[in-house]
């Protein structure tokens, strides 16, 4: 068997897009008849409105839509999607803003009240009475000397013949003497010198 050689297929080009259907008629159903209108009374009440008319049929069915014709030769192909564009470069940053104005001291609060005082301590004991020292030392003193009494008596009264007598110059070198001395009385004593003592020559202490 021969075998015939094959034609290559052609696809025909696409018919032209058909026109659309006429639309059909509008129906034309009559409106039915006004009522009549109500008769004004005599104490001039409006009259009833008489019933509406009937609705006529409606009117003859819409055409048929023609059919749709066929689709023309498409354009040429779409072109490829462009590159997308490149980020845009991250602005500077913003300058920082000037610190703000340190708020003020407040104001000091009153002092407090002074707290209530607190109740006196109980009153302390009373310390021991310390024994008493001894009797203090009775003492007299004068300057004797008149320039012509060798004998010359004192009147000290200490109430006590148990004195202790002290002679000494009353200047320069300050020095002790020794005349004889006698207890006259318990208030006098005798001083006996070998030879009279100028004005206040000497100073004499007796003590008890």
């Amino acid at each position: 068997m021969s075998l015939q050689r094959l034609r290559p297929t052609m696809r025909g080009a696409t018919g032209p897009s058909g026109a659309p259907g006429a639309t059909g008629p509008t129906g034309a159903g009559a409106t039915g008849p006004t009522g009549p209108t109500g008769v004004n009374g005599t104490a001039g009440v409006a009259g009833a409105t008489g019933p509406a008319g009937e609705t006529g049929p409606a009117g003859g069915p819409t055409g048929a839509t023609g059919p749709i014709g066929a689709t023309g030769p498409g354009g040429g192909e779409t072109g490829p999607t462009g590159p997308a564009g490149a980020a845009g470069a991250t602005g500077p940053a913003g300058a920082t803003g000037p610190a703000g104005t340190a708020g003020a001291i407040g104001a000091t609060g009153p002092a407090g009240a002074a707290g209530a005082t607190g109740p006196a301590g109980a009153a302390g004991v009373a310390g021991v009475t310390g024994p008493s020292g001894p009797p203090g030392i009775a003492r007299y003193s004068a300057s004797i000397g008149d320039g012509s009494a060798t004998t010359i008596d004192v009147t000290h009264s200490l109430g006590t013949r148990d004195i202790i007598a002290t002679v000494r110059r009353a200047a320069t070198p300050w020095d002790e003497v020794y005349p004889e001395v006698q207890a006259l009385t318990t208030n006098a004593c005798r001083f006996i010198f070998a030879s009279p003592p100028t004005v206040a020559q000497f100073r004499v202490t007796l003590h008890a």
